[in-house]
Parts: structure tokens; C-alpha cells; sequence
């Protein structure tokens, strides 16, 4: 039982950290502060160790035009949230009490290095990517000097971002696509080092800081007796330098060196997490928000200035939470919010007389949107009504994506239920304009748009994973249902037993019981959409290879390239697998694996002469290498 419990929290858990990597690193728009993330990264840890979301390397998406080596990798730091923590750590390495460490702010932004001429992002540490088109809109600051990067002839080693003095002059012309401004310098900083399209006339709105720049030194003993708290305020509020901690480095370079390296960070610097921002409020009410399958509480709190935002709604996450803090309506409450992060309670602090009945927080015994009845399942609440509208419309705006239908949100999927009775993906394909033309603000043009995207996709066919996908079961991602699809059909696994499909790559007793429960649930309906809408035709798969290490480009460059050509991609290294590509030096464990199968091993090039591809552009042959630049 143990075994299937933890089991489950690992899937859980996999779901909301996969979520959060891809809106802190490719979004650029986070939802939850670092301690949160790392929170959840302790918890599938203590689960599975070695599992590949504690051991991967996260780093934000770039427009690269290629790879660069560096001669001297750029590693992470390790990180701790409390000055006591910060102070042990240098404790227990420090030689003497004179021992001088060299205190910097731990910059927000992403780490870099510009040298002749080239500039590259610190990729995996390795090897970076190439982001040279971004020279024109930045500037360089090293030896308390700024300089344009265009004219800069050295070396800088340190931290991409945006000054708070330069958001301020730049914000109005940094717009994300739909028009809205970016709420601060990290996500407006990312947002311009992930993109191809650089105005140029917008100025030096980047800064490549160098990482010594306003570097302390100081030594043991002096730490012990140093204002941390009004140093971390200073950095906080005062400086003009995007900060989210302080770093602290033993300025004896050979010692750094003799500690050595943790597979992740050097044992002879440590990171200071700055909190989040907080301050205090009243509790006046609460709202209930309808999910895929929970009922989320939102606190209603007196507005309050946080972070130059006006706070009026807290996210309490779930029920327990409201157990856990025993909140009342007229509590006052401590809130927190980091940069763009959705604000939530930390603390909680009774008043003398918000102990009347009328001041409890009732459990929702009926759902806000369709009235049904609710049930508590720890820690959520959970709606009853498999047709809540509520529900109906998460799931339905999710399942729209998987399937491909482009501009259609969820608002018009409110209208979508309410109005003509849409009730799954099959409703939406088989409306005619005129269904279309009903809901409230479609005009002509608008209806046509819709109607001929609907019948696009419809007419493209679905591919098998994408019919299963959209229902929605529990857990079950988009990448999974490619997996298991990989080498059987929906009716196939609809009718095999519990044991056979823990079996598959990938499964366990819960997932089985998922996929096992749910498709025979819809059977009948999927046999319906796929009857309706077709399955794309497939290409003969003639070869399957795994990729390993950094490529000259992205992976999904080749993978989008070359899957046209009847090449299909694994994750791992499998008996079945004609090669593996590999860039990187001996010794991984796919490079074993394959050597112990007999798989044969060659590089990107190697591999796309054997099938007689070139996919080179004419234009980058006249171009100088940029590899081992470093």
C-alpha cells in the first residue's frame, strides 16, 4: 500500500514541478516562489532520490545560434534561506577565524560570458548557447565601468539582466505578444534573450554584470557581528540590481579549489535566498474557484501594497491549508509574493473577537458554478457532478490545446457550454457555423475564423496519442500517451489487465488503474471521435535512434526534421534502437548501454550521411565556427 501511495505523490508531484519548470524557464511567468519549488524538489526527493527532476539541470529557453565550450565551467551555486544556515555552512569550512570570504549580491538574471566578441548564456555550464544578436542592445559593466558590449574587446563573466533604472526607461517599448508589459526585469530579460526578432533601436536595455562587480571582503569574524538585515534590505529595495540573495566565496582561490565540487555546485561558495516580500492584511472573505476537479479557495484581504502591486486576493491552495492555518474571517494574515508570483498566506494571526460562529469559514457543501454537491478528499475539495460546468470548462480548454485547435480560450468555451450545450472535443468538431454564430460577440468574420480552424484540425486527423490525451485522466500527460501508443493501439490498452499494463515503460498500479478505468469509461466515445475525425496517417517508422548531449542545434530541430523521414526518437536506449547520436565524451550511460547492445554509436553528421540528409543551411557554411571559442 506504502508503495502505491508514494507512488502516487511521485506522479503528483512529477505533474506540478514539470509544470512549474516549463512557466518559470520557457515561460518566463512563474506561479509559485523559489522556496515553494524547492519544496517540492525536497519532497520527490526523499521519494526517489535519483529520480531525473532532482539530478537534471534546469536553464531558460534562448534563442541560440549555435553551441560555445567554455575553458572553465559555470556551475550553480548551493543555497540556503536563513542567515543562521549561511553562517554554519561557513563555519564548518573556514581554516582559522581570520578566514576572508568575498561577499556579492546573487544577481536575478542569467548567467553569461562575453569574450571576443561572442556572447553565450551558461547553457549546462559546458557549454553554452550562443546569443551574439543580442550584443547590439547590450551593455557591459565590469571594473565599475559601462561599456557598450559592441565595443567591449575582454572577458566578462557574469550575470545577463535588465537594471531596475533601465525597466523603468524601457518598460513601455518591452511588450510581451499579446500587448501587456512585463511585470519585472527577469521575465522582461528572458523574455528578450528566448527571442529571434531584436529591435535594435530600443537601446542598451540589457546589462551583462560582471560577477565581482561591488564584491565585500570580509572574514569570519567580521560576518558574525555584520548587519545582515540591513545589508539584505539595502540590496533588497535600494540597489538598482535585480537581486534574489547574496553569495558568499572563500577569496583564497587554491583552498575553493582543494574543497572541490558537488556534482551540482562548489563546496567553497554558498547562496543566501533573499525572502520574499511580505506584509500583513485582513481576512474579509473568501471565494471558491472552480479547477479540472477541485474546488480552490481564494482569501479576499483588505488591499495592501506589495512589491509597488496592489494586493486583494490570496491563493489558500486547498482546503487542508484552511485547516492547517485555522483561519478565520477577520484574521490578520501575512502575505508574501515574489516578482510575478501569485501572493499566499504564510501566517496567520487571531483578533480577540473573530470567534463567533458567523466568523468560521463554512465548508462549500455545493459547488459554486452547477450547485452539486462536494466531498473532501484530502487535502481538496472535489466537486461531485461529473458535468459541472465548472470542471467541464478547465478540462475542455486543455483538451482543445492537446487536440491543436488554436484560438479558442477558455472564455469562449464558457459560452461554447452554456449556450449551445457543448459538453467534449467531438461537440466542438461537429459544430456548424451557425452554432458558432450564437454565442455572445461572434460576428461574421470571427465565425468563420473558428469554424475554418475546427475544420482544419478535423480534416488533418488526430494522431492516436492526441485522442487519448485529450480525455483528461488524472496524471496521464501528453508525453506518456505517446509512449504507451508507441507500440500498441487505445484498444489495446483498453482490454489489457492491471498487470500487463504495469508492465509498460513508464506505469505503475495507479496509472494502470487510471488508464485502465478511464478508457473503458469513454471507450464508446473515443470510437466515436475517432470514427468522426480519422487518425492522421502515420509514417513508416524505418529507423529509431536516441540522441545524447549538446547538439550544434536544439534537439527538436532534428527531431521536427527528421521525423518526416520515417525517424522516430527515443528517450533511452533500447534493444530496438539502430543508433545512438552522441556529441559528448566517453562514458555516459547511454554510451555504455549502447556499447553493451551493440548499437552502433556515431555523431549528428556521422548519422545523417548514413540516410543521406543534409540539413545545413547554405547561409552557415559561410559562417566562422563557434565551437571551443573558449
Amino acid at each position: 500500500m506504502n508503495q502505491i501511495l508514494n507512488s502516487a505523490k511521485i506522479i503528483i508531484l512529477e505533474d506540478a514541478i514539470r509544470k512549474h519548470n516549463k512557466l518559470y524557464w520557457e515561460d518566463s511567468n512563474p506561479e509559485i516562489s523559489d522556496i515553494e519549488y524547492d519544496q517540492l524538489i525536497e519532497q520527490i526527493r526523499e521519494l526517489a532520490p535519483d529520480h531525473e527532476l532532482v539530478t537534471q539541470v534546469n536553464m531558460p529557453s534562448v534563442s541560440s545560434s549555435g553551441k560555445v565550450k567554455f575553458e572553465k565551467e559555470m556551475r550553480s551555486l548551493g543555497k540556503v534561506y536563513e542567515v543562521p544556515e549561511f553562517l554554519k555552512w561557513a563555519s564548518k569550512i573556514i581554516r582559522m577565524p581570520n578566514e576572508i570570504f568575498v561577499l556579492n549580491l546573487k544577481l536575478d538574471g542569467c548567467s553569461g560570458l562575453q569574450k571576443d566578441k561572442v556572447l553565450a548564456t551558461k547553457g549546462d555550464g559546458i557549454e553554452g548557447e550562443n546569443v551574439s544578436n543580442k550584443i547590439p542592445i547590450l551593455k557591459i559593466l565590469k571594473d565599475r565601468k559601462i561599456t557598450s558590449a559592441k565595443d567591449f574587446d575582454g572577458e566578462c563573466r557574469g550575470e545577463i539582466l535588465i537594471l531596475k533604472s533601465d525597466f523603468e526607461k524601457y518598460k513601455h517599448k518591452l511588450t510581451r505578444k499579446n500587448g501587456e508589459q512585463y511585470k519585472n526585469e527577469r521575465n522582461a530579460s528572458a523574455a528578450l534573450l528566448a527571442t529571434d526578432e531584436i529591435n535594435t533601436s530600443i537601446g542598451e536595455v540589457l546589462t551583462l554584470v560582471d560577477f565581482t562587480h561591488n564584491s565585500i571582503e570580509m572574514t569570519y569574524t567580521e560576518l558574525l557581528t555584520f548587519d545582515w538585515e540591513e545589508y539584505i534590505r539595502k540590496a533588497q529595495y535600494e540597489s538598482d540590481f535585480p537581486a534574489d540573495g547574496i553569495v558568499l566565496t572563500l577569496k583564497d582561490k587554491d583552498y575553493f579549489e582543494e574543497l572541490g565540487y558537488t556534482s551540482h555546485h562548489p563546496r567553497g561558495a554558498m547562496a543566501l535566498k533573499f525572502k520574499n516580500p511580505s506584509a500583513e492584511s485582513t481576512l474579509i472573505d473568501i471565494e471558491w474557484s472552480v479547477g479540472k476537479g477541485t474546488i480552490t479557495p481564494v482569501g479576499i484581504i483588505e488591499p495592501i501594497e506589495l512589491s509597488g502591486v496592489t494586493i486583494s486576493r490570496v491563493n489558500l491552495h486547498n482546503w487542508k491549508n484552511i485547516i492547517d492555518f485555522d483561519l478565520h474571517i477577520g484574521d490578520t494574515v501575512t502575505i508574501e509574493r515574489a516578482g510575478d508570483v501569485i501572493p499566499y498566506l504564510v501566517k496567520r494571526r487571531h483578533t480577540e473577537d473573530n470567534y463567533d460562529a458567523g466568523d468560521n469559514i463554512d465548508f462549500p457543501s455545493f459547488c459554486p458554478v452547477c450547485k452539486g454537491k462536494t466531498e473532501y478528499k484530502n487535502p481538496e475539495i472535489i466537486c461531485t457532478n461529473y458535468y459541472c460546468e465548472g470542471k467541464l470548462e478547465v478540462k475542455l480548454a486543455d483538451s482543445v490545446v492537446r487536440v491543436g485547435i488554436d484560438g479558442l480560450g477558455r472564455p469562449t468555451i464558457r459560452k461554447m457550454i452554456q449556450t449551445i450545450n457543448v459538453k467534449n472535443v467531438l461537440d466542438i468538431f461537429m459544430l456548424e457555423k451557425k452554432d458558432i454564430f450564437k454565442l455572445e460577440g461572434f460576428k461574421r468574420a470571427s465565425t468563420d475564423k473558428l469554424y475554418n480552424e475546427i475544420q482544419r484540425v478535423k480534416n488533418e486527423g488526430l494522431e492516436e496519442w492526441q485522442f487519448m490525451s485529450s480525455l483528461n485522466l488524472p496524471g496521464i500527460g501528453r508525453s506518456l500517451c505517446k509512449s504507451l501508443l508507441k507500440d500498441y493501439t487505445i484498444n489495446d490498452l483498453t482490454y489489457m489487465s492491471i498487470d500487463e499494463l504495469n508492465n509498460l515503460d513508464q506505469m505503475s498500479d495507479v496509472r494502470s488503474n487510471i488508464v485502465k478505468n478511464g478508457l473503458c469509461n469513454e471507450i464508446d466515445y473515443i470510437e466515436e471521435l475517432i470514427e468522426f475525425v480519422g487518425i492522421k496517417e502515420e509514417i513508416a517508422t524505418s529507423l529509431t535512434v536516441c540522441m545524447t548531449g549538446s547538439f550544434p542545434k536544439k534537439k527538436s530541430f532534428y527531431e521536427n526534421a527528421l521525423s518526416s523521414k520515417g525517424i522516430e526518437f527515443s528517450k533511452s536506449v533500447k534493444k530496438d534502437t539502430n543508433y545512438l547520436i552522441c556529441e559528448t565524451k566517453k562514458g555516459s550511460g547511454k554510451q555504455k548501454k549502447a556499447e553493451k547492445n551493440n548499437i552502433p554509436i556515431v555523431t549528428i553528421d556521422q548519422f545523417l550521411n548514413i540516410i543521406g540528409v543534409d540539413l545545413s543551411d547554405p547561409e552557415d557554411k559561410k559562417k566562422d565556427t563557434l565551437l571551443d571559442i573558449f
